[in-house]
């Protein structure tokens, strides 16, 4: 009779043992975890850094390409955070769709002028994914 109760004794904790271990796993693995918008930042953040390059240069078909590049990143990035972060994605889309909206009105061979203009818009982008990323460092970290 012993052994059936020590084998009972043993199930009875086995179960509350096996809870214990996967709520402590589940909790080490949810608190590591972060949100999507984390990953779509850090895409967005890299595609913006071409931007102020692409100006200087006056590379056309690379300030378009960067842009469109942009425009998609963007769009993740305002799918993705908007819920959490509606001031920052506003601010993101509203510069990106007129970047890009600066860049594809240039001429073919664009003035210095019209390209300080598309740069002015590209700082403005700049700077919404870097207030963006200010506003989530808590996150994303």
């Amino acid at each position: 009779m012993t052994g059936i109760s020590t084998g009972r004794l043993g199930r009875r904790w086995i179960a509350p043992a096996l809870a214990a271990s996967a709520i402590a796993l589940l909790a080490a693995c949810g608190g590591s975890s972060k949100p999507a918008y984390c990953a779509d930042r850090t895409e967005l953040k890299e595609s913006v850094k071409e931007l102020p390059g692409l100006v200087t240069s006056a590379d056309l078909s690379g300030l378009l390409a960067q842009a469109e590049k942009v425009e998609v990143t963007a769009g993740t990035v305002v799918e993705s955070a908007e819920q959490d972060f509606p001031s920052e994605t506003k601010a993101i889309g509203s510069s990106v769709v007129r970047l890009v909206d600066g860049v594809q009105a240039l001429p073919p061979e664009p003035t210095s002028t019209q390209f300080a203009k598309v740069g002015i818009e590209a700082a403005t982008v700049v700077a919404a994914v870097r207030n963006f990323s200010k506003a989530t460092d808590s996150e994303c970290g």
